[in-house]
Formats: C-alpha cells, sequence, structure tokens
C-alpha cells in the first residue's frame, strides 16, 4: 500500500541521516561494493535439495528450476529497499558518486561501485533485507593479503618446489617397474570398462572444474591452464583430442609460468580422462581483495545467476573452516543448498593434510583438528585419498608416513555444520565399532556434526603432463576430479533413461553403504601433514582418525567400483 510504502521510505531515510551525520561522507577512490538479500526459504530449498535427491522419495527427481528457486528465496520487498535506499543516498549527497548500479539475474545481489563507505555502512544497518555487504577495496588501499590468500600463495610455494621430470614420448612403465600408474591402469582398478558416450546423450550432461586465476591483491597469477598439456595427456592416453573451448568467470592466463598449471591440469585432465565426451566448463575465478567474501562464494554466486550451470562440478580447493567469517560461511552453504535443489552435484578434494591446517607442514605448534570446507559442506560429495596398486598391495589410505606418499587424505568432523540424516547411521556405526582410545579428545571434535569425507580413490602418482613434463598427479586434487568423471560419464546415461541429474549423490551413496559397490578401505590413518619443502618433510601431528570398517573419517564409504555405481546410479531404488 501506499502507506507501507512510505513507511519504508521514511524508515531508510532515517538511517541513512543517522549515519551520514555523524561519520560524513568523504570521497576516496571508488570500491566495488556487493549487497546480498537474504535467502528466504532455505528450510523449503533444503528439504527439496534432499528429497529429490532420494531415490525413495515421492518427490525423487523433482528438483526446482532457476525460477523456482528464485520465487522461494527472493523477496522483492528487500530488493526495492536497497534500490530505495541507494537513490536516497544520491539524492542526500550529490557529491558521493555511486555508479554502475546492476541487480543480478536471480535478483539476490545488488552491485554497485562507491567512493564513500556511507552507502555501504548504512546499508548493513538494513539488517530485515540484507544479508551481507562485500567491499572489493581498490588494490593500492589493501595493506595485507586475507587467509585466503595465504592459503593460496603457500600451495603455489608448494608447486614450486616440486622436481619435473623430462618430456615423455610415452608414458612410463608402470608397477613393479616404477609406481607411475597411467590413466588406462586406473580405469582398470576401477572397473571402468564401458564405452564414453558419444552423440546427443553426451552432449545433454555436463561438468565443470573450479579454479582460480589472479591474486587482486597483487596481480599474481596463482593459477593458470596450458592447453598443449592436455592435448598431449589425451595423446598419451589414447584419449581423442578434445580441447577445452568453453571458459566463465574471470579472465584465464594461458601458459605455465613456474608451473602455475599444475593443478589446473591435473584437474581437467582427470575428469576429462574419464568423461572425455561430455560438455564441460573451465571457470576461472579471482581471489578478490576483501576478507568480506571468498573465492568459492563468488563462484557459487554466478552459479545462481546461470539458468544452465554443469551438472557435476570439481572443486580441489579447501581453506581451513576456521578461516571463514559467519557470514560468509552461511551464505556459500546457502548457495550450495540452492543449487543441489537445481539438482546440480558438487565434488570436493577433502585435503591433503589429514585433520590438520596446511599450516601445520614443518609447524608442529599449529598441529589440531581443522577441518576444510567445501569439503565439510552438507551438500557437498568429499573425496579423500588411496594408494595401493603403485606398490602391489591392496587399496589403503594415502599418508605420508607410508611408502613415501605426498599427501595425507583429509578428513574430520566440521565444526558448523550439523551432521545430515543420509549419513547418521554409517557415522554413528563408526563410533560403534572403533576403539575409544585411538580417537582424538572428544572436546576437539563433535560426533554429531557432519563427518568427511564421503568416498575415496587413488591419489598418488598419477601420470599427467605439466608444461610438457611428466607430471606424477598426486592429491585428493587428483581424486575429486576422478570421482566427478565418473559422475559424469554416467551422467548421459541417465538422462538417455529419463531419469534425473544425481543432484545430493551423497543420499544414494549412504544407501549403498555396506554393498559391493564400495570397497571398504580399512588400513591407515590421518594424522599427518603432507610433505613440504625440496626436501619433501612432513608433520606427524597427535591426533587424529583410523580407518576402520564402514565409513570412516579418513575414506568415507570406501573407494568404488565403477561398474556397480553406474548399475546401481541407473537404476534406483532398485
Amino acid at each position: 500500500s501506499k502507506f507501507q510504502g512510505r513507511a519504508m521510505w521514511v524508515a531508510v531515510a532515517a538511517v541513512f541521516v543517522t549515519t551520514h551525520a555523524t561519520q560524513g561522507c568523504e570521497e576516496q577512490a571508488p570500491s566495488r561494493v556487493e549487497v546480498a538479500l537474504h535467502n528466504h526459504g532455505m528450510a523449503t530449498i533444503e528439504r527439496r535439495a534432499l528429497a529429490a535427491s532420494d531415490p525413495t522419495s515421492p518427490l525423487y527427481g523433482q528438483f526446482f528450476s532457476f525460477d523456482e528457486v528464485v520465487a522461494v528465496v527472493h523477496r522483492p520487498a528487500s530488493l526495492a529497499a536497497v534500490l530505495e535506499a541507494i537513490t536516497k543516498h544520491r539524492l542526500l549527497y550529490p557529491h558521493a558518486v555511486v555508479s554502475d548500479v546492476t541487480v543480478s539475474a536471480d535478483r539476490q545481489w545488488v552491485r554497485f561501485s562507491s567512493g564513500s563507505m556511507c552507502l555501504p555502512t548504512a546499508l548493513k544497518k538494513l539488517s530485515a533485507h540484507v544479508a551481507m555487504v562485500v567491499v572489493h577495496p581498490p588494490t593500492d588501499q589493501v595493506t595485507r593479503p586475507s587467509a585466503e590468500t595465504e592459503y593460496y600463495l603457500s600451495a603455489h610455494r608448494e608447486r614450486q618446489t616440486t622436481r619435473m621430470r623430462d618430456p615423455p614420448s610415452s608414458w612410463p612403465p608402470g608397477p613393479p617397474i616404477t609406481k607411475f600408474l597411467p590413466l588406462h591402469a586406473v580405469e582398470t582398478y576401477y572397473n571402468v570398462t564401458d564405452s564414453p558416450p558419444t552423440g546427443g546423450a553426451a552432449s545433454n550432461a555436463s561438468a565443470s572444474v573450479f579454479e582460480v586465476n589472479a591474486l587482486l591483491f597483487n596481480g599474481e597469477i596463482v593459477e593458470s591452464y596450458n592447453p598443449p598439456d592436455l592435448a598431449t595427456f589425451q595423446a598419451l592416453s589414447d584419449l581423442p583430442d578434445s580441447p577445452v573451448t568453453h571458459f566463465a568467470g574471470d579472465n584465464v592466463t594461458i601458459g605455465c609460468p613456474e608451473y602455475t598449471c599444475a593443478e589446473p591440469v591435473l584437474d581437467v585432465s582427470m575428469l576429462r580422462g574419464i568423461a572425455p565426451t561430455v560438455n564441460f566448463t573451465y571457470w576461472s575465478t579471482n581471489i578478490p581483495n576483501s576478507g568480506d567474501t571468498d573465492t568459492v562464494l563468488t563462484w557459487l554466486v554466478r552459479l545462481s545467476e546461470a539458468r544452465s550451470p554443469s551438472w557435476v562440478n570439481s572443486i580441489s580447493w579447501g581453506p581451513a573452516e576456521s578461516g571463514m567469517s559467519a557470514d560468509v560461511a552461511l551464505r556459500m552453504d546457502q548457495e550450495f543448498a540452492k543449487l543441489t535443489s537445481r539438482g546440480l552435484s558438487f565434488i570436493a578434494s577433502s585435503g591433503d593434510d589429514g585433520v590438520n591446517n596446511r599450516a601445520a607442514r614443518g609447524n608442529p605448534s599449529k598441529c589440531g583438528l581443522s577441518p576444510q570446507y567445501p569439503a565439510s559442506s552438507p551438500w557437498v560429495t568429499a573425496v579423500g585419498g588411496t594408494i595401493g596398486p603403485q606398490i602391489d598391495i591392496p587399496e589403503r589410505t594415502c599418508q605420508t608416513d607410508f611408502a613415501s606418499a605426498p599427501i595425507t587424505s583429509g578428513g574430520g568432523f566440521s565444526t558448523l555444520w550439523e551432521q545430515p540424516s543420509y549419513q547418521t547411521d554409517a557415522v554413528q556405526g563408526y563410533f560403534n565399532r572403533i576403539a575409544k582410545g585411538t580417537l582424538p579428545p572428544s572436546s576437539v571434535f563433535n560426533t554429531s556434526n557432519r563427518g568427511y569425507p564421503d568416498v575415496a580413490l587413488l591419489s598418488w602418482n598419477i601420470d599427467t603432463i605439466v608444461n610438457q613434463n611428466l607430471y606424477p598427479g598426486s592429491g585428493t586434487s587428483a581424486s575429486a576430479p576422478l570421482f566427478a568423471g565418473m559422475l559424469a560419464r554416467i551422467l548421459p546415461a541417465r538422462l538417455a533413461k529419463g531419469l534425473p541429474p544425481f543432484g545430493l549423490v551423497n543420499v544414494h551413496l549412504y544407501q549403498l553403504a555396506g554393498t559391493s559397490v564400495f570397497r571398504d578401505i580399512t588400513v591407515g590413518a590421518n594424522h599427518c601433514t603432507g610433505v613440504y619443502g625440496t626436501e619433501q618433510n612432513y608433520t606427524c601431528c597427535p591426533q587424529g582418525f583410523n580407518a576402520t570398517s564402514g565409513w570412516d573419517p579418513v575414506t568415507g564409504l570406501g573407494s568404488v567400483d565403477y561398474g556397480l555405481l553406474k548399475l546401481n546410479l541407473l537404476n534406483p531404488g532398485k
């Protein structure tokens, strides 16, 4: 009504008058500002995400559309309040320039440039409408990198210390002569014997990888992409020549300066090696200057604004939960839930430092349980790491204190998210089976919270090409895109049968717990970090978890028999 509209305008004006009267509106170099509106109806979103992913539910497969998600979470009054506030600010303070005002496609974000902090400060006070305000300061005003930037820098520095070998004309011989595995050996090990889908079936399926590009803090290139490496990998692996042609997000640095292409090339090679024919997108995201947001949140928001994002998405990323603000953590998980309710699947690496933060490498004082996000999200399938055929032993946990492995499978329990119902029986079964004396003190983790990983695959010495050199790909950055590739390879057959995309595939996976779909990993532990430095040292910490029969916070439900996984995913509920 007119009365209600006037009342809202008066309230907004009162906020601005009070704010500006006390702090003034001095002009500075323009900052880019993003205003997030509250996501309403999240209980409805979460219920639908779970039900549509559950083969036993009457709502199985009935994922929301883009427009249906918007209808649930968006409140037009909130958007109107923010736009009205911007208009009022312009009238009251014409010298304080506000420019480039845009509204996102899903109407949940308002973006603009402003040289004054008065407007962002005042918008934060509209708490009934605004969930968070992100200010991206100009680079010359950033005095120190964010915690997330430090995480990426440390990963980059570790890559620079990795020794490269001579360019190969063929893959080296595998075990027992070497400890390297070509892709076909990985496929054989996991019973990937079907032919990759072709034609219309493959074109309906889609997958993507999340990568970063540059630090906006100082312009340093953190990750790059080198197309010749994929071409050489495909040729040596007897795969069709199929270059990446669809890039999205921020600019992609092409080439491989200081081997910065190692991570993206590994991700792309593993996913496209298993699923070479599905539609593929390489997402690139710059690491923001602002500590008010997060690189993955930037990516998730872009996906939420897209009407047809990829169905299967792989993420080899994972700073500690403790490095995120409550607002950022909540918003990221909401975006994951919204996208899952539309049928998308997210596969994330569980980390390479066991239960620990990367900072514990070489620094025992930093030891301690430090869950990694987004692996710890209940809306994500977290993939741990294993070894075995490289040294002719049964598959077991990959850990740095065994067989000179370079990483330790990440796992543990979230400090932020409650245990989802789909994994309650499996997780509680772990505590019923495991010897209590082997667990960390109950004061340092919550047995009722989300446990991860969900599954695990090989994560050591898989042949890849980086900067045209043989590069033994390792880490859960290999196992996660391998599992994403399996799902992407199966997806066309599902769609051809009239079945829906997977959505939150965890719901189905945990219903298959204890079946022959999974190869139980019962040996190993995750108390050590990954390796660091030219000497490839590692730190073993006092606390961690042990693998055992059934699900465990080291290798999840175990590794998989792809053939049986495909059979079950093509026949849900049977």
